[in-house]
């Protein structure tokens, strides 16, 4: 018996689900170095906008 590709079940394929899991771990990662770079500028444009700390005042 020779099932054709309509039959075969209703699950997915173990490459169709290796290929969604590389995909989502692709949009991950560019989403975290997005994140990771906009608290980077956001920290650095803090320390510029805020006074020195300590005993530098004259």
């Amino acid at each position: 018996m020779h099932m054709n590709h309509t039959e075969r079940g209703g699950g997915f394929t173990l490459i169709e689900l290796l290929i969604v899991i590389a995909i989502l771990g692709i949009l991950v990662r560019l989403g975290l170095a997005s994140f990771l770079s906009s608290q980077i500028k956001s920290r650095d444009s803090r320390r510029k906008s805020d006074p020195p700390a300590g005993g530098d005042v004259p």
